[in-house]
C-alpha cells in the first residue's frame, strides 16, 4: 500500500515540474506584462501653464507622444536645504505642488521618469503661489472672552489640515521673565475631518486676566505669526430671581383671565404692539415662572375673530441687572407628572433683551431689541417608556447660547411662546432658569 502512494506523488510531482518548465518557455509571463528596460532617457516634460493656488502652485503640463515607456512626473523644490518632492502618474496632466508659506517666486524643478528609471532633462518653472492657508486662519482668528474660557473663530476655506497652538504666559518664570509656553491640552485642530468647522472654546479658565498667544502650523511645520491677546472671562452667575420684576404695563397689562380674550380687540396696544398675555389668576401670574417650583403659569391664548388662536404670547419682565446670557433652562409643566410633552407645556420660544439706552423699548418694539435666542425644546424618543418619558421630562432643557459676541448684554426681556405640546388654546410653564455674566446690577 506504501509503495502504491509513494507512486502516484512521484506522478503528481513530475508532471506539476513539466507544466512550470513547459510555459516557462514560453512568450507569456502568466498573463503580466513584461516591462523592458533601457537606459534611454525620456523626452522633457512640456510645461503647459503654471496656476497660482493657495500655498501652492498647480503646474499643467503635456508629454511626447512617443515616449510609452513613462511611468511618472516628478515635481520638487528646495527649502531649507530640505527638498520637497511631489509626484504623479504618466496618466495625469497636471501636477500640485504646495507647502509654500510665503507670497514670493518660487522655483520648481520638473522630471519625467520612465519605467527604467532614467530621469529626462530637467525642466525649471517659476510661479508665486496665493496666500497660504495657515496665513488665510491666522489672519481671520479672533478670539474674545467666554464663559468660563476663550472664545477663538476662523476661516479655514480650504480645509486644510492646520492647527492652532496655544500658549500660556502664566505657566513658566525664567530670570524674572514670565514666558509664552504651549498648553498641548488646548491645541485646536482644523482639518478636514472637522469639515467646515472654524470655532472651539478654549475652556478651564478662571474669571481673570490671562495673557494668551496663538500661532498656526501646517502639515510641512511652516508656522504663522503669533497672536497675542489679554481677555478676562466670563464669570457665570445664576440671576437672582426674587430681584426680577413683571412689567406688563410696558406694553399694556391684559390681567387675569381664564379664557382667550378678542385679539382684535384686547391683544393689541395703541401703538400696535401685542400687549402681555392675560393669566390664570394671582396663583398662576408670570412671575412664577422664576419662582422655581413646580406650581408656574397658565395662560390662554388671544382668540382670532375666526374662532382661531394666536400662537404668539409675550410675557415682560426687568431683570435688574446687565446681563450676557449663556444658559437658559427651561421646566414644563410638573405638578401632573401624567402630561410629560402634552398639556400645553411650551415647546417653542422666543427671547428678545434690550437695555436701558433703548429709550424707545415700549414704543417700537422690536426694533431696538435683540433676538437673545430662540430655541426649541426636543419631542420624545418614540421607544421611550411612560416612565421614560416623564423622567426626561421632569430634567428640564438645557439651551446654551450663541458664544463670542453673538450674544448682547440686555435688561429688559420680552419672553415669547411660540408653540407648545399638544396645541390647544393655553400654554402651560413651571419654570426658568437663566445664567451668565452680570455686569451691572440696579437693584
Amino acid at each position: 500500500m506504501k509503495k502504491i502512494i509513494f507512486k502516484y506523488l512521484v506522478l503528481a510531482f513530475s508532471t506539476a515540474l513539466f507544466v512550470i518548465l513547459g510555459y516557462g518557455c514560453q512568450d507569456n509571463y502568466l498573463g503580466l506584462e513584461k516591462i523592458a528596460t533601457d537606459n534611454i532617457a525620456p523626452s522633457k516634460v512640456i510645461v503647459e501653464s503654471v496656476v497660482p493656488q493657495n500655498g501652492a502652485l498647480l503646474i499643467k503640463f503635456a508629454l511626447e507622444e512617443t515616449d510609452g515607456d513613462i511611468a511618472q512626473i516628478k515635481a520638487f523644490y528646495i527649502v531649507h536645504e530640505e527638498i520637497r518632492e511631489f509626484t504623479v502618474s504618466r496618466y495625469d496632466r497636471s501636477i500640485m505642488v504646495d507647502g509654500f508659506a510665503e507670497i514670493s517666486e518660487k522655483t520648481i524643478h520638473v522630471k519625467a521618469i520612465d519605467n527604467s528609471g532614467n530621469e529626462s532633462e530637467e525642466i525649471v518653472v517659476k510661479g508665486t503661489p496665493l496666500i497660504a492657508p495657515l496665513n488665510t486662519l491666522f489672519n481671520s482668528l479672533e478670539v474674545s472672552p467666554t464663559f468660563g474660557g476663550l472664545f477663538a473663530n476662523w476661516e479655514n476655506e480650504t480645509k486644510a489640515a492646520l492647527v492652532i497652538h496655544v500658549m500660556r504666559n502664566d505657566t513658566m518664570v525664567i530670570a524674572g521673565q514670565t514666558l509664552f509656553v504651549e498648553d498641548p491640552t488646548k491645541r485646536i485642530y482644523s482639518a478636514d475631518s472637522l469639515e467646515l468647522s472654524t470655532q472651539q472654546i478654549i475652556g478651564g479658565l478662571p474669571a481673570e486676566s490671562i495673557k494668551m498667544g496663538f500661532y498656526v502650523t501646517d502639515r510641512w511645520n511652516n508656522i504663522s505669526d503669533t497672536l497675542t491677546v489679554e481677555q478676562t472671562p466670563f464669570e457665570q452667575s445664576e440671576l437672582n430671581y426674587a430681584e426680577i420684576d413683571y412689567i406688563p404695563g410696558l406694553f399694556g397689562d391684559p390681567g387675569t383671565s381664564r379664557r382667550s380674550l378678542s385679539y382684535e380687540n384686547e391683544a393689541i396696544n395703541g401703538n400696535g404692539i401685542l400687549k402681555d398675555a392675560p393669566y390664570h389668576s394671582a396663583n398662576y401670574t408670570p412671575l412664577r415662572m422664576f419662582n422655581q417650583t413646580h406650581i408656574g403659569t397658565w395662560q390662554p391664548k388671544y382668540k382670532y375673530a375666526d374662532g382661531k388662536f394666536c400662537d404668539t404670547i409675550f410675557n415682560t419682565f426687568d431683570l435688574n441687572v446687565d446681563i450676557v446670557l449663556n444658559k437658559i433652562h427651561m421646566t414644563g409643566r410638573q405638578n401632573n407628572k401624567t402630561v410629560a410633552y402634552d398639556q400645553f407645556s411650551v415647546k417653542e420660544f422666543i427671547i428678545y433683551g434690550t437695555t436701558d439706552e433703548n429709550v424707545d423699548r415700549a414704543t417700537n418694539f422690536p426694533e431696538g431689541w435683540d433676538i437673545v435666542y430662540r430655541g426649541v425644546n426636543p419631542e420624545p424618543d418614540p421607544s421611550w417608556s411612560s416612565a421614560q418619558r416623564i423622567a426626561e421630562f421632569s430634567k428640564g432643557f438645557e439651551h446654551i447660547l450663541p458664544i463670542g459676541d453673538a450674544t448682547p448684554k440686555i435688561r429688559y426681556v420680552r419672553i415669547g411662546f411660540l408653540s407648545n405640546y399638544g396645541g390647544g388654546f393655553v400654554y402651560t410653564h413651571s419654570h426658568i432658569k437663566m445664567f451668565g455674566s452680570i455686569k451691572a446690577e440696579h437693584y
